[in-house]
């Protein structure tokens, strides 16, 4: 796979944008999962930046409101571009474009009272209709208003983010021709749909159809934390972020009370979630940018290598995230998303690391019996794991997460893998890979 396009669009299914408060029939859904197939039929509301085109100007009574709603009024007979209006809001050109001014949503966060005076003086009269609208006149009141208007949805209450209605047929026609052109200019082999679960089935089932008609082996992958199997019935997503893979793996090597039984038991459900298609094409990691990086979790270069081994010999499809290839560590944001450090790696500062890396892969690409789904669990004692993957050759993993040496005599060259292996003995924070023939 050469390219994958992040899809950083948050949408939505609701069959209101603005609701109760709006005047607007029904109170819209931010999940999108259920009014997507219950609002088909019905015909959805014009909506604009997330806006009702039937929204009523605001009915406060001060002379300055009095003329900001003649001016919408105005406004609100003036045909309006809708294409256009959605295209400049697409490409982040939508100040000062929302209907009748007095529901301007502002489009920026203050990041002091000094920002603030610098707005106030550039835009004064929509401060003040603001101020008209909300009757607040202070920093952390304004920003709490504007989070709160509930004139449209926005992702994580983040008004940059408003989310966009795919019940209307302009908006979802707009969003299909954008991956269409994406498709045609590029030849993308695959999509990223962040937040995935926010997009309503009934959008996610048309793009499928439609995209497919053009490439049927792009790869469509959903951003989704928890149980995804709604979204895998093999007409929506191909595939997901397997959360549950990363969670249950950095879970067992932080808590040492749990054994080779509680592994087996948690990566077991992890594969009893959905059906064997896609177990095969689930895509598994270690760290991404939304979470703190493998080895600033585990802290510990053997127990680094100890999860590599299970991610690149467990069914699915191994995902390295940038800098896992040498280590890198990073908490949470931003640390976890700091640049490469080049030169380091250009002086050989972590050649050995890359080294053992690229073994790893190597194995994983060349043996077939690591792409099956059969896993044949061996031990359920102590913290020692042990597993096989059947195939044309039976490859076998032993893994030593416990505190004591393990013994282990096998016959040299059926090792193709060893971190802390030495003299027949699997030390603390080993991990071995072996390859049997099949008799």
């Amino acid at each position: 796979m050469d390219t994958m396009y992040r899809m950083n669009l948050r949408l939505f299914d609701g069959g209101a944008a603005a609701g109760a408060s709006a005047g607007g029939e029904g109170g819209g859904n931010a999940t999108g999962s259920n009014t997507g197939v219950a609002d088909q039929n019905k015909q959805p509301e014009k909506i604009v930046y997330g806006i009702q085109e039937n929204d009523p100007p605001a009915t406060d009574t001060a002379p300055a409101e009095e003329n900001a709603q003649n001016d919408a009024q105005q406004t609100k007979s003036d045909p309006v571009d809708k294409g256009k209006a959605f295209e400049d809001m697409i490409k982040g050109d939508y100040k000062e474009q929302f209907d009748a001014r007095v529901k301007q949503i502002l489009d920026r966060r203050f990041k002091g009272q000094d920002e603030l005076e610098k707005f106030k003086a550039d835009s004064q009269e929509i401060l003040d209709l603001m101020y008209a609208k909300y009757g607040v006149n202070d920093l952390k009141s304004l920003q709490k208003a504007v989070q709160e208007d509930d004139s449209y949805f926005s992702f994580a209450f983040v008004d940059e983010m408003p989310k966009l209605n795919t019940n209307n047929t302009e908006v979802a026609d707009y969003l299909c021709k954008v991956c269409k052109e994406w498709i045609e200019k590029w030849n993308i082999d695959g999509i990223r749909f962040d937040v995935g679960n926010e997009i309503s089935h009934s959008f996610i089932k048309r793009l499928h159809r439609e995209l497919k008609q053009m490439k049927p082996d792009l790869f469509l992958l959903g951003e989704i934390w928890h149980d995804s199997i709604q979204w895998l019935q093999g007409d929506e997503y191909d595939s997901v972020m397997n959360y549950p893979f990363m969670e249950s793996l950095n879970n067992f090597f932080i808590n040492k009370n749990l054994d080779s039984k509680d592994f087996m038991y948690i990566m077991n459900r992890c594969y009893s979630l959905y059906m064997s298609q896609v177990n095969s094409v689930l895509f598994n990691f270690l760290d991404s940018h939304d979470v703190g990086r493998v080895y600033s979790r585990c802290d510990n270069i053997d127990n680094f290598f100890q999860q590599l081994v299970v991610l690149v010999t467990m069914p699915g499809t191994p995902c390295i995230y940038y800098g896992t290839e040498i280590a890198m560590d990073g908490k949470c944001g931003p640390y976890n998303r700091k640049p490469m450090p080049w030169e380091e790696i250009d002086c050989g500062k972590y050649d050995s690391i890359i080294e053992e890396v690229q073994s790893l892969i190597r194995i994983r690409k060349k043996y077939k019996a690591l792409k099956g789904s059969e896993i044949q669990w061996k031990n359920t004692k102590g913290r020692f794991i042990s597993y096989a993957r059947l195939g044309d050759v039976t490859i076998e993993v032993y893994i030593n997460a416990g505190e004591q040496q393990v013994p282990i005599d096998l016959p040299e060259q059926e090792i193709i893998f060893a971190h802390k292996y030495m003299n027949q003995r699997l030390l603390n924070g080993g991990a071995l890979i072996i390859r049997r023939n099949v008799k």
